[in-house]
């Protein structure tokens, strides 16, 4: 398991992060978002998304965006076409979720809210980063500071995502 730390000090610090992130995974890959509630999961997705309008959908449970090619992927064929944003919330543990997780083949990218709820063994744990959301302690003010930890249990992801991130063992 490869792990990696940060931190970030706002909501735009946030979506930077996520931002960098969504340009170096290949399609294909699930991004499971983990926090408490108002810990920036909704946040990232909107960052990822890269200028989309996105919004939890803890309500109708799924959500598609089709972003722009995205800058940095060196090729078309390699720019991720569809970003299906999930929200778990409102769905029990052991729920069935799997009919949610359609159309996987055309260069999707799946961003899943609360996927502590997710099966078991669900998604395949080489094509998929963990990002654990969670307060960092405020110096002053209003909190808006996110400690960020990112785990992938594949190789492959690590090293795409080695040059964004701070690595820690």
């Amino acid at each position: 398991m490869r792990i990696f730390k940060t931190r970030t000090a706002s909501p735009r610090a946030t979506k930077i992060l996520a931002r960098a992130i969504a340009r170096l995974i290949p399609p294909g890959a699930y991004v499971k978002l983990e926090g408490d509630l108002g810990s920036g999961k909704t946040t990232f997705a909107a960052g990822f998304a890269g200028g989309e309008a996105v919004s939890s959908p803890s309500f109708v449970l799924k959500k598609t965006y089709f972003p722009r090619v995205r800058a940095g992927h060196k090729k078309k064929r390699d720019a991720i076409k569809e970003i299906h944003h999930i929200d778990l919330w409102r769905l029990s543990e052991g729920a069935d979720v799997f009919e949610l997780f359609d159309g996987d083949g055309n260069g999707a990218v799946w961003l899943i809210e609360w996927a502590e709820r997710l099966p078991r063994g669900f998604p395949d744990p080489s094509r998929t980063i963990s990002v654990k959301m969670k307060h960092a302690p405020a110096i002053v003010g209003k909190n808006s500071r996110r400690e960020v930890i990112i785990e992938t249990a594949s190789p492959r992801l690590a090293a795409l995502l080695k040059p964004a991130l701070k690595s820690k063992k």
